[in-house]
């Protein structure tokens, strides 16, 4: 039957699984986090992989030239598109990305199954993340029969379902070690709401809130022009990747996104993962 077929074409994946050293990776959405990190370590990464949600139009060039001369070029950064792209963008970000292929541009991440249509016919290194995390066998099958080149572990995943992956999928898979979760996302203000009314971008200096749910579960409303983010409590698995790396995994990954990490943060949790 169809998973049968499926689970037949998985099976050439765990052949491609190699001996060799975890390598680490960062994804950020704010290039200065960069800074944060000496040169030794930038070099031992595998590679950035840059968010492009947070970056205004006339500052995009600036941008995307400071992290190739931070990364010694453009081979180790991946560029990644927003998941979800409102009326009110910063960017129109299909047109874009095929500019940004054709100037050099070529290592993209995906998170949603339009962005399989954008990168269409063109050679491009493509991985996929959230909303197209492998929960099992069958959809990471899927996405790496149409192109993707290595899938992503969901971070609230069980440890028993990603050990079993694990050997199925082996260097075919990151495992997202730190990461603040995405629980929701909301054209709504939370403060507007809260207040019930807007002052408006000029008066309005929130940036995020401490709720607590109806559950009583620890939650980050994080501002994204004038858009809610809503964060969980860190998923912090650093103290798992020897683990994972005996089970033939070989890319590992922290997420530093929606918030502003400061330079300790940033370093302590990337020095765990070293």
């Amino acid at each position: 039957g169809y998973c049968a077929k499926v689970l037949e074409r998985t099976k050439p994946i765990i052949a491609e699984t190699k001996p060799g050293a975890p390598k680490l990776s960062i994804k950020i959405d704010r290039a200065y986090f960069l800074n944060m990190l000496d040169a030794k370590t930038l070099d031992g990464l595998e590679e950035v992989v840059f968010a492009l949600d947070k970056v205004k139009p006339d500052e995009l060039d600036s941008v995307l030239a400071n992290l190739a001369e931070k990364m010694g070029g453009r081979k180790k950064i991946r560029l990644s598109l927003p998941v979800i792209v409102r009326p009110a963008a910063r960017h129109d970000y299909a047109p874009l990305a095929k500019e940004l292929v054709r100037a050099g541009w070529c290592k993209w991440e995906i998170g949603n199954l339009g962005g399989f249509d954008v990168f269409h016919g063109m050679d491009v290194d493509l991985t996929a993340d959230w909303s197209l995390y492998a929960f099992n066998h069958i959809a990471a099958g899927e996405w790496l029969k149409i192109g993707v080149g290595r899938v992503t572990f969901c971070p609230e995943d069980t440890e028993e379902n990603q050990e079993q992956l694990a050997h199925l999928l082996g260097d075919k898979v990151t495992a997202v070690l730190y990461q603040e979760p995405v629980l929701a996302r909301s054209a709504v203000c939370a403060m507007a709401s809260i207040n019930g009314s807007c002052l408006g971008m000029k008066e309005c200096d929130y940036t995020e809130l401490d709720l607590t749910s109806t559950k009583h579960e620890h939650l980050i409303a994080v501002n994204d022009k004038c858009t809610t983010v809503l964060l969980g409590d860190a998923m912090d698995r650093c103290h798992l990747l020897s683990h994972y790396h005996e089970l033939g995994i070989r890319h590992f990954r922290a997420d530093f996104l929606w918030r502003n990490y400061s330079p300790a943060a940033i370093k302590a949790i990337v020095d765990k993962m070293s």
